[in-house]
């Protein structure tokens, strides 16, 4: 379809085009979640405007206005997840007539499956979709800063809740919004990168056609007594938001028998990511949440990674240039003793390198160097404790910014963004329910792909380039900057891809490792060795547990944290941290549930 399509990085950016849209809504809005917090803020440039913006009012505001307002969130099995959906649901339903929300599935299906889109969509015309719930913790900037800068209520830019880190408490108690769960001066927060976007046109009518059949479906399962709601027929104005637009937009979805009317799973997120895989020319770029495919071990049937290899395989077979970037975060939300995380670590690490059948494994069977052909990276950031200075000396704090992007770009022509992670829980279509887009763009612009002349996608081009220089800390209003985003327009090249990409990466990697030598790393093999190390780092390393998997709060002795040594947030992905731990503790959920 044709539709316009603005790629949305990170919760500030994406949460106030959310908030701008809402405040359009004429008729009707539909808000689809895997967790929803009705007081999170989505606009916070004003501290003057921060209640206005918050969601629940915002609803409200359209709800008195007479919009109409359905909101789908996911029915969790409360012993095993508790993301709060009976208080957003009570809680805005009581705000006015005009707010319906259904939970699905309660007991009528399996527990250990979810509902995990994440959609908007506003008067059948506008949707957004990706990886962003309307959620506490999701809210940050391209800046990911650690740390407050202020203690006052009202200017702060994570109120209550917001300030959130998952190593030392996971969400409680979400009906008190307010309520701090971190102690700011003692502990930072976690940083969050995430990538949305929204569509217009056919595109976004397509989505709300898709949220219409789930409403309709769970109405009907759960025998509801609420509307059941119809696809517009409405033509779309060749004028103002729903004008002809300039780019191709396909929308795709996981859903299965359990979630929908279907007679037959749909995993069409899944048949995308390996066509796409296999047809690309040269160069794939990924960010997600997790990797975890068939090349483990049973009972992981997705085959990502195995067609990743093969297309790596057809490269060097016929001697093409290609490559492979993976951005990933450090480890699953949470600490890496917890025995849930330990599962997924495992099964993330047998995709990788652990193990003979191992996407690495595999390539260093044929590919001298896989390195030139693949890497898998991190993001990590410094800050400072607020007030928390000893004889004027700063605490300095480090943490992996938290990958949440569901991502994929294609030699800069065509995207994937969207809520499916790389697991069989996304893409096997009777698991979770996911929503994505595949957009690219008629308008091709000029650019170079191993330093050669080739034709881009201006929407996916500039996608990636805005990410890149994110990651890599380039600033165009920097003289000494602006040759190195010139280079990386070309992803491939030598010049990019090893001494500007993995240049970055890797001495970013040795001054992290060096100033904050318990952080997950490579020479962190096992529990007991992080453990002997805590000997010789001066001070705690966790306020709350005697070992943090992901966090220094003093400095060793003998290194002075220098921050500004430290380019942008890229990092390389500590590929044998903990690798001689089985990571295979024993749990009430059965192993399918973690892949």
């Amino acid at each position: 379809y044709s539709c316009d399509a603005k790629a949305l990085i990170d919760g500030c950016e994406t949460f106030e085009a959310i908030a701008n849209a809402i405040e359009d809504a004429q008729y009707e809005i539909f808000i689809a979640d895997w967790s929803l917090n009705p007081e999170l803020v989505l606009k916070r440039s004003d501290p003057n405007s921060t209640l206005k913006y918050r969601l629940d009012n915002l609803l409200k505001a359209k709800a008195e206005y007479g919009v109409k307002i359905y909101i789908l969130l996911w029915w969790e099995p409360s012993p095993i997840k508790d993301v709060s959906s009976l208080h957003a649901k009570t809680k805005l339903e009581s705000l006015h007539p005009n707010i319906l929300v259904v939970r699905h599935p309660g007991n009528i299906a399996p527990s250990l499956w979810s509902h995990h889109q994440k959609i908007v969509v506003i008067d059948q015309e506008v949707a957004f979709i990706g990886g962003l719930d309307l959620a506490f913790g999701r809210w940050d900037t391209q800046n990911h800063e650690l740390t407050e800068t202020t203690f006052s209520q009202m200017q702060t830019n994570f109120p209550g809740k917001d300030y959130y880190h998952p190593e030392t408490c996971e969400f409680i108690n979400l009906h008190e919004p307010w309520v701090d769960l971190v102690d700011r001066q003692k502990k930072n927060r976690m940083p969050w990168h995430d990538v949305h976007v929204c569509v217009n046109r056919t595109a976004a009518r397509d989505v709300a056609q898709s949220f219409i059949e789930r409403w309709n479906h769970h109405k009907q399962e759960l025998a509801l007594n609420v509307p059941s709601l119809i696809l517009s027929k409405a033509l779309f104005l060749p004028i103002g938001r729903t004008k002809k637009g300039n780019c191709s937009c396909q929308i795709v979805r996981s859903l299965g028998l359990w979630n929908s009317y279907l007679k037959k799973k749909e995993s069409s997120i899944y048949e995308a990511y390996m066509h796409l895989i296999a047809t690309a020319e040269h160069f794939i770029y990924i960010e997600n949440q997790y990797f975890i495919s068939s090349l483990s071990e049973l009972p992981v049937k997705n085959r990502i990674a195995d067609a990743i290899v093969e297309r790596i395989q057809k490269a060097e077979e016929e001697n093409q240039p290609f490559r492979v970037i993976v951005i990933l975060p450090v480890h699953p939300s949470g600490s890496a003793y917890n025995p849930i995380i330990q599962h997924i670590m495992r099964w993330q690490y047998l995709t990788i390198n652990r193990g003979p059948n191992s996407l690495l494994s595999r390539l260093s069977k044929f590919c001298k160097n896989p390195e030139e052909r693949i890497i898998f990276c991190a993001l990590r950031k410094i800050g400072a404790l607020v007030n928390s200075s000893i004889s004027g000396v700063p605490q300095y704090v480090c943490d992996q910014i938290y990958v949440h992007s569901k991502m994929m770009i294609i030699d800069d022509k065509v995207c994937v963004i969207g809520s499916a992670n790389i697991n069989d829980r996304s893409m096997s279509g009777n698991r979770d329910s996911e929503i994505a887009a595949i957009i690219s763009d008629d308008r091709l612009i000029e650019s170079q792909m191993d330093g050669k002349f080739y034709l881009v996608s201006k929407f996916v081009h500039s996608l990636r380039m805005r990410l890149w220089k994110e990651h890599l800390g380039l600033d165009e209003n920097k003289i000494e900057d602006k040759n190195k985003i010139e280079i990386i327009k070309d992803p491939i090249c030598s010049a990019s891809y090893n001494d500007i990409w993995l240049s970055i990466a890797k001495e970013n990697r040795r001054h992290f490792t060096s100033f904050f030598p318990l952080i997950p790393n490579d020479s962190l093999t096992s529990f007991e060795i992080m453990r002997k190390s805590t000997e010789v780092v001066d001070g705690p390393t966790n306020i709350s547990s005697p070992i943090s998997t992901s966090v220094t709060l003093r400095r060793p002795k003998k290194e002075v944290v220098k921050p500004e040594l430290i380019k942008g947030h890229l990092t390389i992905f500590p590929l044998n941290f903990l690798r001689d731990e089985p990571l295979n503790p024993s749990t009430i959920l059965p192993g399918r549930a973690f892949t």
